[in-house]
């Protein structure tokens, strides 16, 4: 199976021509102390939008895109979780089918997280890539969340992320016994509207991947056992 082989997104942003090496220094300046990640911080400001995050993301690590907004989602596997550490993560737990669970993510969970999320589910996750709106949007809805709690749940993570929190372990939802990895699977749904500029062929998004992988001198796909 194929693991995720994690890149800094302000990386990605660069090697993927959205922004200069230049711009992504300023950036990394401004985030400091402010408890943003560097795409959440562009895409405030403006600088990039939700459909080049989901690009840069499925297409760097070759991941299919879905929108849990679509998706009819497991209300028993997104109770399990719950809305603070869903919210903070930025996931959503779709569905269990078999030994495996997939999982929305607006961003590439941390390999700490990603082992409490294993520990939860006590089998393979396979990752789907979906807009951060759709994401929280999703759980607003089934947490039946206001305005004002998801305010605070984004403050809580954002406070959280700058005293650096967010580096230390997640909640631990107990062992399970042997786990597997993340892995890479699934096929496209249809695009978002916040996705228009994005080809409905995802063949091409893995194309693109391969041709930036090939020109950075990075073999095209990486296996462990």
């Amino acid at each position: 199976m194929q693991k995720i082989r994690r890149r800094k997104f302000g990386e990605i942003l660069v090697a993927e021509g959205i922004i200069s090496r230049e711009s992504l220094r300023s950036a990394l300046e401004r985030q400091r102390g402010t408890g943003l990640t560097v795409g959440e911080l562009l895409l405030q400001e403006g600088v990039i939008a939700e459909s080049d995050i989901v690009r840069c993301i499925c297409s760097q690590y070759q991941l299919p895109f879905i929108r849990p907004s679509a998706y009819e989602a497991s209300s028993k596997l997104l109770d399990e979780f719950g809305a603070d550490f869903l919210f903070k993560y930025k996931v959503v737990p779709l569905d269990r089918i078999g030994s495996c669970v997939i999982l929305a993510v607006a961003e590439i969970p941390e390999e700490r997280v990603e082992r409490a999320i294993i520990d939860k589910c006590g089998c393979d996750i396979y990752y789907y890539v979906s807009p951060i709106t759709d994401v929280e949007n999703t759980l607003r809805i089934h947490f039946q969340l206001g305005q004002e709690k998801m305010l605070a749940l984004n403050e809580l993570r954002r406070s959280e992320r700058a005293r650096g929190q967010l580096e230390s372990p997640p909640p631990s939802f107990g062992s399970t016994g042997d786990h597997a990895t993340a892995v890479v699977t699934g096929s496209a749904r249809g695009p978002s509207p916040v996705l228009e500029s994005l080809d409905s062929s995802w063949e091409s998004i893995f194309d693109e991947a391969e041709q930036n992988l090939s020109e950075q001198g990075v073999p095209e796909k990486s296996e462990e056992s």
